[in-house]
């Protein structure tokens, strides 16, 4: 898995136009920018829903059902805290630098 990384990212880095075409998908670059956000997110969802009546007695078979919820749940949240959350504060620290004098 490590080497298929690697093979990626260099493929990336020269250039190559199947691979930015690929990662350069605007949904892609969407979660990549909200990745922080989703991966700060997943772990209190997936405790949150396994706590719920839904899910609390669930045999094997809704497995799919708690990923789907997870996932689903996770990625909105985390598009939510990057939106209103992360990208003002980036934007309010990016202008707040440009502004200092050298």
């Amino acid at each position: 898995l490590s080497v298929t990384y690697a093979v990626v990212i260099f493929l990336a880095a020269t250039g190559h136009s199947g691979v930015n075409r690929v990662l350069g998908n605007r949904w892609l670059v969407h979660i990549g920018l909200a990745s922080y956000g989703i991966y700060l997110w997943h772990w209190p969802i997936a405790q949150w829903l396994s706590q719920a009546s839904y899910f609390i007695d669930a045999d094997a078979y809704m497995l799919i059902d708690f990923w789907i919820a997870m996932a689903s749940l996770s990625l909105m949240i985390g598009w939510i805290s990057w939106r209103w959350l992360e990208e003002p504060i980036i934007e309010a620290v990016g202008q707040r630098l440009r502004r200092r004098p050298d």
